[in-house]
């Protein structure tokens, strides 16, 4: 399923799952088809692997309705990061650059050379995005996308405009359709024929399907272009203009998934430029939609508004925000307090990792029993709760710790986070990825604690 056709209704489910036969239903970008997957949901479905796929940015805040949704239980199920290349595709791809003549100055190196280059962390650390990325950053293809980029501008604003939209449509995976754009953005001459026949513009877009929609000639480079134009307010513009557009059908589904999805700080981050008026672009989007009726009394937006104003050490609105994310919580709003949870134990180590004046004893006796908590509910996902052990490995916070006089109290909290850690590997199956970074943690947790040991303490 790439598309939530209108057409498709309870029947066809109803009939899809009635068959007999082993089935695999995949369905791309699964957050803009939880209604989809709520009906499937109602029928047994003993046969059926299902195959989600989602963008990495997205998989944290949204596969727990999955996990709700489908009742998922422990084992049924696993996750598959595709983000790294393993050896045979970075050889893979290597050849595809040696046939394309891509490799520039490192094209005298010997083919097990490249392929070590591309999974180092210099050259990207095997991840596809990343090695595409730089690619594109040759001369000849910046250059190429400077020109086409002026020569939309130069014509009119109104499809510079326009295509910064619809970019943003592709690459965040929104289910907009083209004729909404005109009606978010308050113009008639999107995709109308000028636009559409521009040479410059189907450099980018693909106009070739016959249903009205379009595709990008390139994800990876529509997401350059993004951060190329140096566009931050008008990035910023377009989300707040598809945020009120869409506020008003709250009554449907899809346009419900838009409003959740365009708020993730991660994702939203993603395709500003950084630079000094990046914090002050973040802020005033949050600031701008805070009022309307689908966010103002919503958990996650509030948590989403917090994470942004942890990042830009606003540690005094962030807390304020956490507040407002646990309270609207607690009226109701289907939302996660776990993930709640992980992000206030996140800004109490922030704070006493980066000196801001506190009561470091307090707060991090309510972080480290935060993080300690055992998950209540299968939605919960622990790994960015794991993950904040680390704060107790950098010589920042344990300065900090130490001045305060802690010594005791932090050994025995590594201690405990120590043993928290092996038994979370030990029991639960993850990908290579956070397998590393949690084993990489509590590595050096290990090592604290035994230096505490050998000094006659612990």
């Amino acid at each position: 399923m790439k598309e939530a056709f209108e057409s498709i209704t309870s029947r066809e489910i109803a009939h899809i799952t009635s068959l007999k036969d082993k089935l695999v239903i995949i369905i791309e970008n699964y957050y803009n088809y939880i209604n989809e997957i709520e009906q499937f949901s109602l029928h047994k479905r003993k046969n059926i692997q299902f195959i989600f796929s989602s963008r990495s940015v997205m998989y944290d805040v949204r596969m727990r309705e999955i996990c709700s949704v489908l009742e998922l239980n422990q084992g049924t199920s696993d996750i598959i990061n595709l983000n790294y290349l393993n050896d045979k595709e970075a050889t893979e791809l290597s050849n595809i650059f040696d046939k394309n003549g891509l490799w520039g100055n490192k094209s005298n190196l010997s083919n097990n050379q490249k392929r070590k280059l591309l999974l180092s962390k210099k050259y990207g650390n095997g991840q596809l995005q990343v090695i595409l990325l730089d690619v594109i950053k040759s001369d000849l293809i910046k250059d190429k996308i400077a020109n086409l980029i002026k020569n939309i501008s130069e014509e009119d604003d109104r499809k510079l405009e326009i295509l910064i939209l619809a970019l943003l449509v592709k690459v965040m995976s929104l289910n907009i359709r083209p004729k909404e754009i005109s009606n978010i953005l308050g113009t008639n001459v999107a995709f109308d024929v000028p636009f559409v026949i521009d040479k410059n513009v189907k450099e980018i877009i693909d106009f070739s399907g016959s249903s009205g929609e379009f595709t990008l000639k390139s994800s990876i480079t529509a997401n350059y272009i993004l951060q190329t134009l140096n566009c931050n307010g008008e990035i910023i513009n377009a989300l707040v203009k598809t945020a009120k557009y869409f506020n008003d059908f709250l009554h449907i589904n899809r346009c419900e998934n838009i409003l959740k999805n365009i708020v993730s700080f991660s994702h939203v981050k993603t395709f500003l430029v950084w630079n000094t008026k990046k914090t002050e672009f973040i802020l005033e989007y949050y600031n701008k939609i805070k009022e309307l009726q689908y966010y103002k009394r919503n958990t996650f937006f509030w948590l989403q508004y917090a994470i942004a104003c942890m990042n830009f050490k606003r540690y005094d609105l962030a807390q304020t925000y956490l507040d407002n994310a646990y309270s609207f919580f607690e009226d109701g709003n289907d939302n996660n307090p776990f993930q709640v949870d992980t992000q206030q134990a996140n800004l109490y180590l922030l704070m006493i990792k980066n000196n801001v004046d506190c009561n470091v004893e307090d707060i991090f006796k309510k972080a480290h029993g935060l993080l300690m908590r055992p998950r209540t509910s299968r939605k919960d996902n622990p790994i960015k709760s794991l993950l904040l052990f680390q704060f107790y490995t950098q010589n920042e916070f344990i300065n900090r710790i130490k001045s305060s006089s802690l010594d005791d109290l932090y050994y025995d909290f590594c201690r405990d986070a120590y043993n928290k850690l092996e038994d979370y590997l030990k029991y639960t199956s993850i990908d290579i990825e956070n397998n590393r970074k949690i084993k990489n943690i509590s590595k050096k947790l290990f090592h604290i604690t035994c230096k505490k040991t050998s000094e006659g303490g612990i």
